[in-house]
């Protein structure tokens, strides 16, 4: 089963670009915007995978319950260094799985 990845990681980017204001203005409104569609962007790397990219399920799953883990987290953190410490462990998880699938990010603009 093919899945097309473009409108998940366009939703992905979405949710980065918003976590990230909400260190940088800070805002926790952005903080929570971002974490609410990065929980809900439907991305498994179980997916990914059956299209032909990556490797087969199983770190992917861990992964992906993380990913919806963090964003709750991310939904709830109220100061500055708790969005901190969410973010950097939204890019963690980010990174993992663009390295279990094989997958390079695009520069960002």
């Amino acid at each position: 089963m093919r899945v097309d990845v473009v409108p998940p990681m366009q939703r992905h980017r979405w949710a980065d670009a918003r976590l990230w204001g909400g260190l940088v203005i800070p805002s926790s409104a952005a903080c929570t915007a971002g974490a609410g569609v990065l929980g809900d962007a439907p991305l498994e790397p179980e997916s990914l995978a059956a299209g032909g990219r990556g490797q087969a399920p199983g770190p992917g799953s861990e992964n992906s319950l993380r990913r919806r883990t963090i964003s709750d987290k991310a939904g709830a953190a109220e100061s500055a260094a708790d969005r901190e410490t969410v973010y950097g462990e939204v890019l963690g998880t980010c990174s993992e799985c663009h390295a279990l699938l094989g997958v390079r990010s695009p520069a960002s603009p």
